[in-house]
């Protein structure tokens, strides 16, 4: 054993070391990634993947595992969603370096309305809730939303026809 990784072992020493359980186990902990998943149990990423591929059970774990952390990332933004609506419609006086409210021309306090930043959320369900419905949709239109008409020219057409 060297730094906590295990090397060199073969596939039954390694079924002995580690449990399924165990193995699921580090994989919920992990959100199913199986490099975490590994350095947490002391072993290598192949050892892990090896042992995902011979389990459907371990294989169904892994997916749960990442369908919580889903399920966690779509809880932020919702979360976030309902805060931000609540610290806009609240504001938040902006403070000058003593701690005191910054006044405006009228002498009343300076409201900011801040947003929450949810991006790390976002991502996670662009990238890996694709299955949910979460993309990003590029639709494309004619000017003000008209028909798109494309038309492709070959090398062999006249281009004085064009100015017709």
């Amino acid at each position: 054993m060297s730094n906590g990784v295990i090397y060199n072992l073969d596939k039954s020493t390694v079924k002995k070391m580690f449990t399924d359980e165990q193995i699921k186990d580090a994989l919920y902990q992990c959100a199913g990634i199986k490099a975490k998943t590994a350095r947490m149990l002391g072993c290598t990423w192949v050892t892990i993947n090896n042992r995902i591929n011979d389990s459907e059970e371990l294989q169904q774990a892994q997916i749960d595992a990442r369908e919580q952390s889903l399920d966690c990332a779509e809880d932020v933004v919702h979360t976030n969603v309902k805060l931000t609506k609540a610290i806009q419609e609240a504001g938040v006086p902006v403070l000058d370096k003593d701690g005191n409210p910054k006044l405006d021309k009228e002498g009343e306090p300076i409201i900011k309305y801040p947003t929450v930043n949810d991006e790390t959320a976002k991502w996670v369900l662009r990238t890996q809730g694709k299955h949910r419905g979460y993309t990003e949709r590029t639709e494309l239109t004619g000017k003000d939303g008209e028909e798109l008409v494309l038309r492709f020219k070959t090398r062999d057409e006249d281009p004085e026809k064009d100015k017709e």
